[in-house]
């Protein structure tokens, strides 16, 4: 075992800073995937939440919250995943 998850070999070119055959796009790519995916499914959640019976305040941090994933989506988007890890 070399560390890496299964499937990962170290690259044969340490200066290339690669991992493996999958590579760093790839685990990037699936990263995207992943929350991109997520964000999504709390968008969802929070829309059948405004649904029901809220108050105010409730129905207000609702719709932040919803703002705010959408805005995270909105930056993976765009390029900028690790600002939405964050």
């Amino acid at each position: 075992m070399n560390g890496f998850p299964d499937g990962y070999l170290l690259n044969a070119d340490p200066l290339s800073g690669a991992i493996g055959r999958l590579g760093v796009r790839s685990m990037t790519s699936d990263l995207n995937k992943a929350l991109r995916s997520a964000h999504r499914a709390n968008i969802d959640r929070y829309r059948r939440l405004l649904q029901t019976r809220l108050t105010d305040n409730e129905r207000q941090f609702v719709e932040r919250r919803i703002a705010e994933e959408q805005q995270a989506l909105q930056r993976l988007a765009d390029g900028n995943a690790l600002d939405s890890v964050a």
